[in-house]
């Protein structure tokens, strides 16, 4: 599932902004500045169930809820980390805000956009998300903080069907 929404978002990010290709986008993690192609990194760095909040995460019981959710039920927020290289910085912010000025006017990735590993569940939900901790996230990185966009994908986890929707796989 993970793979199926960064191939979603890479063609995405490689047809609505600048890039010229798909191989322009990596998922390895943001590295120290240094000599980069021009791309963007896509980075998932977050998977929990739809709905554990801020308290859950903390108190640990997102862990717990995780077992009690039945196999294939349910949906699950995939977080991204979106951060642009250029040659310069100005090439950076400019590659960053067509990523922001797409996302920001859409609230799901349309079923056609879909890789055909998503088929099936209809539209997918596409949010800019602030995550949990920015700090703790670049600390953990290792990688000083820098200017980036934050997504979340909400990804139905039952069964596909012909006719599935995310409404009709919520429980």
């Amino acid at each position: 599932m993970i793979p199926a929404v960064s191939q979603t978002l890479a063609r995405i990010l490689a047809s609505q902004t600048s890039l010229e290709t798909v191989q322009q986008v990596s998922f390895d993690r943001p590295q120290r500045y240094q000599a980069q192609p021009v791309g963007v990194n896509l980075y998932a760095y977050d998977v929990r169930q739809a709905g554990a909040g801020l308290a859950d995460a903390e108190s640990g019981s997102a862990i717990a809820n995780w077992a009690t959710v039945p196999e294939g039920a349910g949906q699950v927020e995939i977080s991204f980390l979106v951060v642009a290289r250029d040659w310069t910085r100005l090439g950076e912010q400019q590659l960053l805000a067509e990523a922001i000025t797409y996302f920001a006017q859409h609230s799901e990735i349309p079923a056609d956009r879909l890789v055909p590993a998503l088929q099936g569940y209809g539209s997918i939900a596409i949010e800019i998300a602030r995550p949990i901790d920015i700090v703790a996230l670049w600390r953990a990185l290792e990688v000083p903080l820098q200017p980036a966009l934050y997504l979340k994908v909400t990804v139905p986890t039952g069964e596909l069907t012909e006719d599935s929707s995310p409404a009709s796989l919520q429980t």
